[in-house]
């Protein structure tokens, strides 16, 4: 006999539980005949997806890739890199899924693969796929941890080959320097400045080699973290990097397994939590040269205010790592696809008086970080001019863009460090052959 009656609440389990102790045995059971049951129109995985190797290295491997259906169909395979978007989908029929010899090819306009992790799925959009078994039997992943090098393009844009005598001093005149977290008062301390000297780069003489060690003492914008940025000018100024499209460079990993973020900093992102994209690095002690599409970085999830990617306020490339640990890299070649620098600010003045030289180009105030000059020569009101800055060996430092420019205003432009000597300023009528050169002389 029932020792209890039934009370309407929900807070004693005796009423509630029993709808959901004999529920569970009726829905096993059907999952059982169906699992038993071939004859279905949906499909059944019997052998997950299965890469080989799951660290892929270009330069000497290829992919294979496995799984195994319970009926045979039409099946679609996809493998997708997740910092590049790069794609190469396959096809196939029967229930042995066999996808061999994979070297990195891509898809027709699909960008190319680089280092980095590779899902790979079943197209469920062309397939009906059931399993009870497993959830993640239908998608995998491998990484990518070494590709072939291919030469430089004419339009890679050199940012530093660390070939120089200025280690810290980029081929823009931009600067290299280390930073880390600040503690918050979490045990642990904050992190600690990065070491940065040179070394041996890959097939030529240098390389910078940095430390990026992180310590348990700050959590905030996404702390622990350390890292190195290289700047586009030697104050750190924000630039336009007009049609920019892709970070690369060599990098010679110190340590396994470990993961390194590449950001743009721009200056419109105040809380740290700049737009980026994460490297999964393989072996120690290999050159891997990387390729980062501006197009496939984000914001972390840890951001607190959300900004759109914006070309006209860049500031730096930053290598970071976070979460708690130390890793070592060495780092050569740095470039950037279609990089074209122009100073973000450019003030433009009244004439500063109505004599003036017969010189092309009067210069009215120079310093070591900045020039406001007037140009005086036919032709170009209105127009667009290119302006290069030049030293006296012919390496460019500086370039800038003016646009709808009136003869004689006064333009201010700002965002380099120059050393005491001769400079000459190049100014070219965009879409002619038209130019000036004008030496001036820099003192400290």
């Amino acid at each position: 006999m029932c020792s209890w009656s039934f009370t309407d609440q929900n807070s004693i389990y005796k009423n509630t539980e029993c709808a959901l102790d004999y529920g569970c045995g009726a829905i096993g059971a059907v999952a059982f005949i169906r699992w038993a049951n071939k004859v279905t129109d949906t499909i059944r995985i019997d052998s997950a997806l299965a890469p080989t190797p799951a660290k892929l290295d270009l330069t000497s491997q290829t992919e294979t890739i496995t799984a195994t259906l319970s009926q045979s169909t039409s099946w679609t395979v996809i493998l997708k890199g997740q910092t590049s978007n790069a794609t190469k989908t396959y096809t196939g029929t029967g229930t042995k899924v066999l996808i061999q010899n994979w070297k990195g090819d891509i898809d027709a306009g699909s960008n190319a693969f680089t280092a980095e992790r590779v899902s790979v799925y079943f197209d469920t959009t062309k397939m009906k796929i059931w399993n009870v078994q497993k959830s993640t039997s239908g998608s995998t992943y491998f990484d990518i941890i070494n590709l072939q090098v291919t030469a430089w393009g004419a339009k890679d844009i050199a940012v530093d080959d660390f070939e120089d005598t200025a280690l810290l001093t980029n081929l823009l005149g931009g600067k290299w320097s280390g930073f880390s977290d600040l503690s918050d008062g979490i045990s642990g301390g904050q992190s600690s400045e990065p070491v940065i000297f040179s070394d041996s780069g890959r097939n030529s003489a240098k390389g910078l080699y940095f430390t990026l060690s992180r310590n348990a003492g700050a959590t905030a914008q996404g702390a622990p973290y350390a890292g190195i940025k290289t700047t586009f000018t030697a104050l750190g100024t924000p630039v336009i990097i007009g049609s920019a499209d892709t970070i690369m460079f060599d990098l010679k990993p110190l340590g396994t397994n470990s993961v390194l973020w590449v950001q743009l900093e721009q200056s419109d992102v105040t809380d740290g939590a700049y737009f980026g994209s994460t490297l999964q690095l393989g072996s120690a002690g290999n050159w891997v040269r990387l390729y980062v599409p501006i197009a496939s970085l984000t914001q972390p999830a840890w951001k607190t205010t959300a900004k759109a990617l914006n070309l006209k306020k860049a500031v730096s490339v930053r290598f970071v790592g976070y979460g708690l640990g130390s890793d070592r890299y060495v780092i050569d070649n740095l470039r950037i696809s279609n990089l074209s620098i122009t100073a973000s600010v450019l003030r433009a003045q009244s004439k500063p008086s109505a004599a003036r030289s017969m010189n092309p180009v009067e210069f009215y105030s120079v310093s070591p970080t900045a020039l406001t000059y007037g140009i005086f020569f036919k032709g170009i009101e209105g127009a667009v001019i290119a302006a290069d800055l030049f030293d006296c060996l012919g390496k460019s430092v500086f370039s800038y863009k003016i646009n709808g420019y009136k003869t004689g205003t006064a333009i201010t432009v700002s965002g380099f460090s120059l050393h005491a000597g001769i400079y000459f300023l190049k100014h070219t009528v965009v879409g002619t052959n038209k130019s000036v050169i004008a030496p001036f002389m820099v003192t400290k």
